[in-house]
């Protein structure tokens, strides 16, 4: 029995009482968790579709939940703590600001990226804020997270100079854009959202103009089959320009060509940068592209003659083809180094980085860098290449520079861990470490491996041998 009614997973589809399904969808408005006993498989595809609708509200009412419980767990407010440190190198006191400490316990407990987790509290702290009329309606469940999203996210090119302005601002902003987000899809919601945050700080258009444009840059993002994106955020006169020029290149060699116009586009743009076969573009960079060869340690140790060349490595924890690196080597145009992998059989992780290359400079922590891919911190994806070298046992300490003791942290992790609490209880050299955060509570990361066996080689590590306590470090190869 639950809200008056009773309920067995199937009882309530019959076509023959539909006045039943009326008072289960009631009470399920009233009781969420009714859901739970829901098998969708017995529903009618009229049913499933009032179900899913009721799945959504009880979902936003949940990411209302979750919002608030974020908002306890870091503060209404911003906490900032201001460390002062000696520097080594000149004895100078230096300051930083470690701001929200605990975003990165609430990263490695969800097991979300850091930034995802900065934005998710941005939005809560709005939410329980400005932004009250938006969060009783997620509440509600009349708008979904993405909605609330939505409107949070340009809620904050508001002023935010004064706090009571910017308040009026956000209801008025509310004011307008509820109404159609209860009936609009999220990005909709959005265009409105910005329609009205120039309308009603149309003096702000031009400080708001000036803050974008300290966020352009170019970013890289690797995907699948040997496929990555490359985003380059700019003023949109700059864009239209470039497109324009990208795409009136590609529209003349379509006449001699058979490639897509896309892949006209790209090739006129890598023509742009780096210069046409035979010849390097004006003012262009000469630029060495480095492959990590990946081999199966079992493979070369077997002495065969095919070692068993997975995968090439390139620039960082992104993978290509062997077909890939193949087209790469016979492009005379393109500079090549080629370096060495060589990766456990059992675990896909980076047993040895060869030393054959054209530059040797700081071995050990491309090493470290290949190994880890990525900063340690639990949830964190910056690259390791962007990272800094952390001993794991303060070298001060007694701590060795090996591959058990070291490990990429980025700068903020890296600082936590030295002025935040946050600790490592363990660590191996193939990457692998404990951490115990300022809460007590205890995170294990692992690196992913190298590469993945096509018999679905597990990625989890034995017991090993070279993890590091105080008084078991393996000595550095290097």
């Amino acid at each position: 029995m639950r809200n008056g009614i009773d309920w067995a997973p199937g009882s309530l589809i019959d076509a023959a009482v539909p006045e039943d399904w009326e008072l289960w969808m009631a009470a399920v408005a009233a009781d969420p968790p009714t859901l739970l006993e829901v098998e969708p498989e017995t529903l009618t595809p009229d049913r499933a579709i009032d179900y899913l609708v009721e799945l959504q509200r009880a979902q936003s009412q949940l990411a209302a939940l979750e919002a608030r419980a974020l908002v306890v767990a870091v503060g209404v407010e911003r906490h900032e703590r201001v460390v002062t440190v000696l520097s080594r190198q000149d004895d100078a006191e230096r300051s930083f600001t470690l701001v929200d400490e605990v975003r990165d316990e609430l990263a490695a407990a969800l097991r979300r990226s850091p930034n995802v987790i900065s934005d998710q509290i941005l939005t809560a702290r709005l939410l329980a804020g400005p932004l009250a009329q938006t969060a009783a309606a997620l509440c509600r469940g009349s708008i979904t997270s993405a909605h609330a999203r939505a409107i949070a996210e340009e809620a904050q090119r508001l002023d935010h100079d004064e706090p009571a302005a910017f308040t009026a601002s956000c209801a008025r902003l509310q004011d307008r854009v509820l109404p159609h987000a209860a009936s609009a899809t999220p990005a909709s919601t959005r265009r409105l959202a910005r329609r009205v945050v120039l309308a009603i700080d149309a003096d702000g258009q031009e400080r708001r103009r000036r803050l974008a444009l300290q966020s352009v840059n170019v970013h890289l993002y690797p995907e699948e089959d040997g496929l990555a994106v490359l985003v380059a955020r700019l003023p949109i006169e700059h864009a239209a320009r470039l497109h324009a020029a990208l795409d009136a290149r590609a529209r003349v060699t379509s006449v001699e060509c058979g490639a897509t116009l896309g892949q006209l586009r790209v090739q006129a743009l890598l023509d742009a940068v780096c210069g046409t076969p035979g010849e390097t573009a004006t003012g262009a960079a000469s630029v060495t592209v480095e492959i990590g060869l990946v081999i199966d340690a079992g493979a070369l140790l077997s002495g065969t003659d095919d070692p068993g060349i997975l995968t090439g490595a390139l620039g960082g924890p992104q993978s290509v083809s062997a077909n890939a690196v193949r087209d790469l080597l016979a492009d005379p145009d393109v500079p090549i180094s080629l370096r060495r992998l060589i990766s456990d059989p059992h675990t896909g992780h980076l047993l040895d980085r060869g030393r054959s290359s054209y530059a040797v400079t700081g071995a050990l922590r491309a090493y470290l860098a290949t190994r880890d891919l990525t900063c340690r911190h639990p949830g964190c994806t910056r690259p390791a290449a962007r990272c800094q070298v952390d001993h794991v046992i303060e070298w001060d300490d007694g701590g060795r520079s090996d591959r058990n003791n070291l490990g990429m942290l980025c700068i903020r992790h890296h600082q936590l861990k030295t002025h935040g609490r946050w600790e490592i209880l363990e660590s191996r050299d193939d990457g692998k470490c404990v951490w115990r955060s300022p809460m007590g509570r205890t995170y294990t990361v692992d690196p992913p491996p190298l590469f993945m066996s096509a018999g679905g080689t597990s990625s989890l590590s034995p017991p090993h041998p070279g993890s590091l306590t105080p008084n078991a470090n393996a000595p550095c190869p290097f």
